[in-house]
């Protein structure tokens, strides 16, 4: 499944939204903004296995 991912970077915090490829918004999620945080968000939407 392809999915877009779109991020509104602040200083403290990354505001991300997740688009399916029909332009439906299927997450959307504030975390910190820190390398740890985005990583393990961007690892979850990847497909199992």
């Amino acid at each position: 499944m392809v999915q877009y991912v779109g991020m509104d970077l602040h200083k403290e915090f990354v505001y991300i939204s997740v688009l399916n490829n029909k332009g439906e918004k299927i997450q959307e999620k504030k975390i910190d903004n820190r390398r740890e945080a985005l990583e393990s968000f961007l690892n979850a939407l990847r497909p199992k296995t």
